[in-house]
């Protein structure tokens, strides 16, 4: 774990739009702290995992499960990940694209869920004081 979980959060830091600041802030932590997980030089354990992907707004098994990359390339060019190595494998730009877009489907459904749940409680409040 200790080996990717750094770099699977970056991705994930990044898609959110997070700088490493402000996720160290979020989860209460120094930012040299939080540069350190995402360095893979804090082995990070299970409870603060599960406190970066809340803070993502993903779920943990999304985060663990995450094939990350050290190289994104899209466009002839490319994009250099901390502890990159030559013989990284490389994602193109429309599997960046399909990766994204399946974050967005999954997040999308979850707050039509959430809306559908608050739906459902107003017409409860509107029946009890109706």
């Amino acid at each position: 774990m200790k080996t990717e979980a750094g770099n699977k959060i970056k991705y994930f830091r990044l898609l959110k739009g997070y700088s490493q600041e402000k996720m160290a802030e979020l989860l209460g932590i120094s930012p040299k702290s939080y540069g350190n997980i995402e360095r893979n030089i804090t082995d990070v354990n299970l409870s603060r995992l599960q406190q970066i992907a809340d803070t993502l707004e993903i779920s943990l098994p999304r985060l663990l499960d995450f094939d990350e990359k050290n190289i994104i390339q899209g466009n002839n060019s490319t994009l250099n990940y901390p502890n990159h190595s030559p013989n990284s494998n490389i994602y193109t730009s429309d599997q960046i694209l399909t990766q994204e877009n399946a974050f967005l489907k999954e997040k999308n459904a979850l707050l039509e869920s959430q809306i559908q749940n608050l739906q459902e409680i107003v017409a409860l409040l509107k029946t009890k004081n109706g």
